[in-house]
């Protein structure tokens, strides 16, 4: 043999021992399984205008916000494109949980206290936010529409409208914020 088959040879053993040592001490990866956990919703959706505690409704939203201790459904938002008006039944539940509830406009969102009912109520440290909506004909009470102890409250294009007693109301140091906001046919 001469020298040049020698090294020849040699190679092929090393390349033959690599190979064999990869195979040997380096298995093909097992199947694995990943499990993914995904964060919990902070939103609730608004997809029905009844006035029951069936899910999607705004009565079913705001008690399911108020069930997680600590803001965990922090949003409550109207489907988009449900207009319409939510004539209540009762007042609805007082407000236990920081929250923004967000409608689809003035004109698209409506919510009506059939004189009798008062759609907002906070009585703590809080912070709640509405937008885009209309509020109207509240309980007759002071604060018939809104009524808010301590936390703080903030409107931003909501219509208060045709109450017959202040449509909304604070005390206890609550801040209140109004923007873009109108009041109207309040007595």
């Amino acid at each position: 043999m001469g020298i040049h088959s020698r090294l020849l040879m040699k190679r092929t053993i090393l390349i033959k021992d690599a190979y064999t040592f990869i195979r040997i001490h380096s298995p093909l990866p097992s199947p694995t399984t990943t499990t993914t956990t995904l964060p919990p919703a902070t939103s609730l959706e608004v997809t029905s205008l009844d006035d029951t505690t069936s899910a999607g409704t705004l009565r079913w939203a705001i008690t399911q916000a108020n069930a997680q201790s600590g803001g965990i459904y922090d949003s409550i938002t109207f489907a988009s494109g449900l207009e319409g008006t939510i004539t209540l039944t009762s007042d609805l539940p007082a407000i236990t949980q920081s929250v923004s509830i967000t409608g689809n406009g003035m004109t698209s969102t409506i919510i009506d206290g059939d004189n009798l009912y008062r759609p907002i109520y906070n009585n703590g440290q809080r912070t709640i936010a509405l937008s885009n909506m209309t509020l109207k004909n509240g309980k007759v009470a002071t604060g018939g529409l809104a009524w808010t102890n301590q936390g703080t409250f903030t409107a931003t294009s909501v219509k208060f409208s045709n109450t017959q007693q202040y449509a909304w109301y604070q005390q206890n140091q609550t801040v209140s914020t109004f923007n873009s906001c109108i009041f109207a046919n309040n007595y």
